[in-house]
């Protein structure tokens, strides 16, 4: 199965202090280190904040930036540990007019932006905290694309925690293509599928006019290696699945969802970033070196395309992933 969007990405890399913070949305400088406390001044989306003791209080931390200092909230802020940092680790509430990847803070879930040029966007993942219903990933996806842009929309599972707001991303943007492996926890496990995912075959019923490559229902896989190319940008999909394979010994349900996670990587200027979603590479409590599912798959077939400068871990790294053949491999600097 061949894939094709339009689309091109340019990576880029700050230097920054590594005792420094980056804010991430609007916020303000206080006083002191409550909520109600006074504000000294505003700050803005990547705004750098240098870290002063004692470092946290209350869940603030204490920072100077200019001749002000204060205490900002923790949340609102991204704290750098190393000198060299990817884009995608300086998160702004409106994207300047270079490309850039995006990894949001929705809690516990997944939620990746591609901006490309001339107003074109990609969308890998719209999950977020299963308690949300999704409405805080759509509320930080409308900060980096407006609403009613045209989008293409990759969901890599079926996991609520990656898929929660993408009923609302279909609904509130022009989606032209899903692509998604279509595989339900339904399918797995019997009984009905979870209102997660009947949000998004409800969206889809309203836009025809979006085009629905779902895997699971094209009894298909993503043959590795299937890639496009626009400049000097390279998207390539590594692997994705409408089920489980045969062969795979997956015991939980939660294996056989996390299992078909569609893996993306996107090469340019010397730079890549691999997207692993949900991969699982063993069983919760084997070895490192054990390989199993999706890793094992890729690691035998898509090995030459593993090798990243920056990785998504695999299921947010969790125990389930990150097989020691698969690391090996990728290599990543970030």
């Amino acid at each position: 199965m061949k894939w094709i969007l339009s689309c091109f990405l340019t990576i880029f890399v700050f230097s920054v202090s590594a005792q420094s913070l980056v804010v991430r949305r609007p916020a303000n400088l206080r006083q002191s280190p409550s909520t109600g406390s006074t504000s000294l001044r505003k700050l803005n989306p990547g705004d750098t904040l240098t870290l002063v003791e004692p470092e946290i209080s209350s869940g603030f931390y204490h920072v100077s930036r200019g001749a002000f200092t204060g205490w900002v909230y923790q949340a609102l802020v991204k704290k750098t540990n190393s000198v060299a940092v990817m884009a995608l680790s300086l998160p702004m509430a409106t994207p300047p007019a270079n490309e850039l990847v995006e990894v949001l803070d929705v809690g516990a879930g997944l939620c990746n932006l591609i901006k490309l040029p001339g107003n074109k966007y990609v969308v890998y993942d719209a999950g977020g905290d299963k308690l949300a219903s999704g409405d805080r990933t759509l509320a930080q996806i409308k900060n980096y694309i407006p609403l009613g842009s045209e989008i293409e929309l990759i969901l890599s599972h079926t996991d609520a925690d990656h898929i929660i707001a993408a009923g609302q991303v279909l609904l509130n943007y022009k989606v032209k293509k899903l692509l998604w492996g279509g595989y339900a926890s339904s399918m797995a496990e019997g009984g009905n599928p979870t209102a997660t995912y009947n949000r998004v075959l409800a969206a889809l019923a309203q836009r025809p006019q979006t085009q629905n490559v779902n895997l699971h229902e094209r009894d298909s896989i993503i043959t590795p290696g299937n890639h496009f190319q626009i400049g000097n940008a390279t998207f390539t999909f590594l692997c994705g699945f409408g089920k489980p394979l045969p062969d795979w010994p997956l015991i939980t349900n939660s294996e056989k969802i996390n299992s078909v996670s569609i893996i993306m990587k996107l090469d340019y200027a010397n730079n890549s970033v691999l997207f692993c979603d949900d991969a699982v590479g063993r069983h919760i409590g084997d070895p490192e070196d054990a390989l199993i599912a999706t890793e094992e798959y890729v690691v035998h077939h898509a090995s030459q395309y593993l090798k990243s400068t920056v990785i998504i871990a695999p299921h947010h790294g969790a125990n389930n992933g990150s097989s020691l053949q698969f690391v090996q491999l990728t290599q990543p600097k970030w």
